[in-house]
């Protein structure tokens, strides 16, 4: 028998129907309420993708536009069987794949909320610079730069905030997690971004120092993304639309 918690997943489910705009919303919120270690989880991570936004260059309305995809990135989850959700110890290969597909699955129940640009971003946050994430195993430039942005955050609050097979780790880990994650499943450069707009989050990480490593190769590109203004929403975000952390690592 599923947990109650579960049962008000199913049963919200039922009552939205076609998930709507008015519902949608509704739907997330609950998924963020009861699903183990995700309480905050959604408007954490927009957030931090609104302020990368901002800090990047983008205009006020995308970085809206980005923000209302953050706070539905999830949404999909609502598709993952709840004894893989509930487990208490790490999940197999084979159990990972399975539940990140929901990506796809959550651009699917937006499909009348969201416009085309907010559902690739929802269906890739998962996919990485190096070609090894999902779905689909976008890689580079193939990667919308929303997608890459809430990518990243996402990363950011699932590393700090508990889940049932382990405890929230800590700022410092956290942070070289990601520094040694450059090149590999996030864009060179865009680390430099998160750790700009952090101290803005965090007023305590200002001086913290992200682990520094040598970015590997980027993926090649293998087709090309966006539009040709640097900073329009789907301009893949560069270290050139970024105010580079100093070679010592301390953020501004």
């Amino acid at each position: 028998m599923l947990p109650p918690v579960s049962q008000e997943i199913d049963t919200t489910v039922a009552s939205t129907g076609p998930f709507a705009p008015g519902d949608v919303h509704e739907l997330a919120e609950t998924v963020d309420r009861v699903l183990p270690g995700a309480r905050g989880h959604r408007w954490r991570v927009a957030r931090i993708a609104d302020l990368m936004a901002v800090e990047s260059g983008w205009s006020d309305e995308d970085a809206d536009r980005l923000r209302e995809a953050a706070l539905l990135h999830d949404v999909g989850r609502i598709a993952v069987p709840w004894v893989l959700l509930a487990r208490d110890s790490a999940l197999s290969p084979e159990e990972l794949s399975s539940i990140r597909e929901y990506t796809e699955i959550g651009a699917e129940l937006l499909a009348q909320s969201l416009d085309e640009q907010q559902l690739s971003w929802v269906a890739a946050h998962l996919e990485r610079w190096d070609g090894s994430g999902s779905p689909t195993g976008l890689a580079g430039r193939e990667i919308p730069s929303g997608a890459q942005v809430i990518g990243i955050a996402d990363t950011w609050d699932a590393l700090t905030s508990p889940r049932p097979f382990r405890g929230a780790r800590s700022p410092e880990d956290a942070l070289a997690v990601i520094g040694r994650a450059r090149g590999s499943e996030f864009a060179p450069g865009l680390e430099n971004l998160f750790f700009r707009v952090l101290p803005q989050l965090r007023p305590e990480l200002h001086r913290a120092r992200p682990v520094q490593t040598p970015a590997r190769a980027p993926a090649p590109p293998r087709g090309s993304v966006g539009r040709s203004s640097e900073t329009s929403a789907d301009a893949v975000i560069t270290t050139a639309t970024v105010t580079r952390v100093s070679q010592a690592g301390t953020c501004q």
